[in-house]
């Protein structure tokens, strides 16, 4: 299992810790806990992020956008939806070129806190494709299947399978 799938699994038990089930409750009260824990230690290991300057940094960076960006009859900014379904500030042709110099100085003066940013986030996605120990896996606490209520969804029992014991007569 890869860290990812620990991510996945906590949510799901999360998810079903709520239900009224004592057996259940059991069970995702005992693995989130060790869950937790890992995933504390995994994210302990990734370098840290001054949070702080990344908003400064951002609100600066909004701030030069709206400064450049076209503007409607009521003087907000005009957006264009790109391909992949998000939306940019549109700039105007003829502010082009000082936008994108006021936003490379930008990046410049917070050069330290995106390097520092994008590393801990290149850490990050390395850490969620590396297989969880197995000696952690085997340490989770099981669940019968029959003690599993009747309407957990396909998906919640994919994602808590691994955990789930199988009955005697192989059902």
């Amino acid at each position: 299992m890869k860290v990812s799938a620990l991510y996945v699994l906590r949510k799901t038990l999360i998810d079903l810790s709520s239900v009224q089930n004592k057996k259940l409750a059991y069970f995702c009260i005992k693995n989130l806990a060790k869950i937790e824990d890992y995933l504390t230690d995994v994210e302990k290991e990734i370098g840290s992020i001054n949070y702080a300057k990344l908003a400064e940094y951002d609100k600066e960076r909004l701030d030069i956008c709206r400064k450049y960006a076209e503007k409607d009859e009521s003087g907000n900014p005009i957006f264009i939806q790109n391909a992949n379904n998000s939306s940019n500030f549109k700039i105007a042709a003829e502010n082009r070129s000082n936008f994108e110099q006021e936003i490379l100085d930008l990046k410049s003066r917070y050069k330290g806190e995106l390097e520092a940013y994008n590393q801990a986030v290149q850490e990050h996605n390395m850490k969620l494709e590396q297989e969880v120990p197995a000696e952690f896996i085997t340490s989770l606490h099981k669940i019968k299947y029959e003690d599993l209520p009747y309407d957990i969804s396909g998906e919640q029992l994919k994602n808590i399978e691994p955990l789930v014991i199988e009955s005697s007569d192989g059902n």
